[in-house]
């Protein structure tokens, strides 16, 4: 973990704790072990870890760190840092509350409150999905067979509506191999965007897709 000069820096204190009217060894002055806690929070919380998944909380206090030692001129600190987390990566037919974030041609993409990248692609929807180009929306028809000619006519349909709830179960997740992010950007310090991860779902089973539908 990098810690920069400014962590160390008195200037970092909060105006606030210099005006407070309390004996000077009252007043709280962040410990290396907070400052590390922060930095891991800062870096990885709501990240992706590459090989691992969204990185959801740093789990408790800290179970091991190094000792510090600064690298390169800009008088940055490096720390070995040994910590839990939790993390959202959820097991092939685990199934999951979400909602329609867009839809396109290729599927419907979902959302939950943490993470954007929900995929269910056109052949796992409820058959027969068919999108609607002018409107952008995919429509499940509802048929059933003519009386007289057999023949399969629809009779009506149901859109999958944005922001409605679904249920999905999923059926992949891919995590991308950890790579070099050194330089990368803001993106991947860390961790990674979560463009990093895909979560691929399925409404082919009984209760699933939109909750609006089994109401």
């Amino acid at each position: 973990v990098e810690m920069e000069p400014a962590y160390f820096s008195p200037e970092n204190q909060p105006d606030r704790l210099q005006s407070l009217k309390a004996p000077k060894d009252e007043l709280y002055v962040p410990v290396v072990e907070d400052m590390l806690w922060h930095r891991i929070s800062e870096r990885y919380v709501g990240k992706v870890i590459p090989e691992t998944g969204l990185c959801v909380s740093v789990v408790g206090d800290l179970i091991s760190y190094s000792n510090s030692v600064v690298r390169g001129g800009d008088g940055s600190s490096w720390t070995t840092v040994t910590f839990d987390v939790v993390v959202l990566r959820p097991a092939v037919h685990e199934r999951i509350r979400a909602k329609i974030l867009r839809q396109t041609e290729k599927g419907i993409y979902l959302s939950v409150e943490l993470f954007d990248n929900i995929f269910v692609p056109s052949h796992q929807l409820l058959q027969p999905s068919v999108f609607n180009a002018a409107t952008g929306v995919w429509n499940l028809q509802i048929t059933e067979e003519h009386p007289t000619t057999g023949e399969t006519i629809v009779t009506g349909v149901n859109e999958y509506i944005t922001h409605d709830e679904v249920l999905v179960a999923v059926t992949d997740v891919d995590v991308r191999a950890a790579v070099d992010h050194v330089g990368a950007g803001s993106s991947s310090a860390g961790g990674a965007s979560t463009d990093v991860m895909t979560i691929y779902g399925t409404f082919s089973d009984t209760g699933l897709g939109p909750c609006a539908w089994y109401e």
